[in-house]
């Protein structure tokens, strides 16, 4: 190979380079103000939950379960979706109305 040609193979290399860096530091910009939109208290609140689990049913079962509802989440956003396509709207038949009279 030239060397103009590895010149330019690093040129490209380091416009790729910066161009994902430009992403990632906006993903951490965007979580970071997310994180910063959260009550303080939440995030404790859910850490001790979380640490709490971890040490009761373990940290093998607990990253299981966290990939298993990873992997249900999809299938919850659809269940969902069709629910109100017939107009169930997260309500329920029965739940909330009054109880009939004796």
């Amino acid at each position: 190979m030239k060397r103009q040609d590895l010149i330019n193979k690093i040129e490209r290399l380091d416009q790729s380079i910066a161009q994902r860096s430009g992403i990632i530091t906006a993903q951490c910009s965007e979580a970071h103000n997310t994180l910063k939109r959260v009550p303080g208290a939440w995030l404790i609140g859910i850490g001790a939950a979380a640490g709490a689990i971890t040490g009761i049913i373990g940290p093998g079962r607990f990253y299981s379960y966290g990939l298993t509802g990873g992997h249900l989440l999809p299938l919850t956003k659809n269940a969902f979706s069709l629910g109100k396509q017939f107009g169930l709207d997260g309500e329920v038949p029965g739940l909330g109305e009054a109880e009939p009279e004796l």
